[in-house]
């Protein structure tokens, strides 16, 4: 998991900036306005003529973004749009109401979007929770990237916009730390890691165990899932366990390689996230949960 970038110092426009501003000024190519509300330190970067030039280049005047998702998180917004064949991508986050990061990339489907799981799954907690990083393309889903976990999701807890209350260096003060974390899908475990420390301070991430404490199931058809993070010590299941749907599996945490703490869940067509290929996710009730989307659990 990424974190989120922190709001930028500036001065601010005197209007405050609205997602459909954007969209007409990408519309319209009008990089004056565009480039006046970037922050002070992102104007230093990009010329006024870049940004003129990257709308001449990627983005047809006179076609409005569509707007997929949006998402508020610990003091910046951020929203993707993108053109009406899908293929051109744009990502804007704001703070302090000042664009404070800014990309266009083009959007490559995979053939394997078109592949879902045989089974269909639950997501692995209760009540609610933000799906941080989630979806088809790299804009909202880092992990698309990554065939090996293409389909995965990140997976936080909010209150009020943050996922955190008190000091951000502490695992803590994290909605998501502690809480429970359970089985997406009847299936038999076949491998369990619980010994690795939790990150500290938070935003030290662990590169070399990258998963951090996991559980992996076998659902059948070749189909494995890994949720992986756990907080050190309380997974409750172990090698060779039948596990119901919605069991308690363990607490999510903030181990491996982890910004934060959250469930990192992704379904594989082998029972490791190094050696498979991720698959996408076929959910009860045809839910496709993108970046950004609020989703009630098994509870």
């Amino acid at each position: 998991m990424k974190a989120t970038q922190a709001p930028a110092e500036s001065s601010a426009p005197s209007a405050d900036i609205s997602p459909e501003q954007i969209e007409d000024w990408i519309r319209d190519h009008d990089a004056a306005t565009l480039h006046q509300s970037l922050s002070a330190s992102f104007q230093q970067k990009v010329s006024q003529q870049e940004v003129e030039q990257q709308l001449q280049n990627f983005w047809s005047k006179g076609e409005t973004p569509k707007r997929l998702s949006s998402m508020t998180l610990n003091g910046a917004d951020k929203y993707v749009w993108t053109d009406a064949a899908g293929q051109k991508g744009v990502m804007a986050m704001l703070a302090d109401n000042q664009i404070i990061s800014m990309q266009f990339i083009p959007l490559v489907s995979a053939e394997t979007d078109l592949k879902p799981t045989t089974n269909g799954y639950r997501m692995p907690f209760q009540d609610k929770w933000l799906v941080f990083w989630g979806g088809r393309n790299e804009l909202i889903n880092y992990h698309y990237a990554y065939p090996n976990q293409r389909y995965a999701y990140d997976l936080v807890i909010t209150h009020d916009g943050f996922s955190f209350k008190g000091d951000p260096t502490k695992n803590e003060s994290y909605y998501a730390f502690g809480q429970p974390v359970v089985a997406p899908l009847e299936g038999k475990v076949v491998d369990v890691v619980n010994d690795i420390p939790d990150n500290y301070p938070v935003g030290q991430m662990n590169e070399q165990q990258p998963e951090g404490n996991y559980v992996i199931l076998d659902h059948g058809n070749d189909e494995y899932s890994l949720l992986a993070h756990f907080k050190q010590g309380t997974i409750q299941v172990k090698q060779g366990d039948v596990v119901k749907a919605g069991q308690l599996l363990g607490e999510c945490g903030n181990s491996g390689n982890s910004s934060e703490a959250h469930i990192h869940f992704q379904v594989s067509d082998a029972p490791s996230l190094t050696k498979g290929m991720s698959i996408p996710i076929q959910f009860e009730h045809d839910a496709d949960p993108l970046q950004g989307d609020v989703i009630r659990g098994q509870s």
